[in-house]
């Protein structure tokens, strides 16, 4: 996950250790009490990219809360 903090534009790449396979994954968005915002920030995209799984989020509201961008990726051994 990325840092909590007040940055308005997020993306991270969590990467399959080598040898892996990626079978899924996802991103979310945390952020701090109070649970959650009114206007919370948005996920723009998750997908598989370079061999991990990527996402991207946004804080357009300008209220400079702390929040932060959270990547998970599946991994696994898989055979042919």
């Amino acid at each position: 996950e990325t840092a909590s903090n007040a940055v308005a534009y997020k993306e991270l790449t969590v990467p399959c250790p080598s040898g892996k396979t990626i079978v899924g994954g996802g991103a979310g968005i945390g952020w701090g009490p109070p649970h959650p915002p009114a206007e919370s920030p948005h996920l723009i995209s998750s997908f598989i990219f370079g061999g991990g799984w990527y996402g991207e989020a946004q804080d357009s509201s300008g209220t400079g809360r702390n929040w932060r961008l959270i990547v998970q990726v599946i991994c696994a051994d898989v055979a042919s």
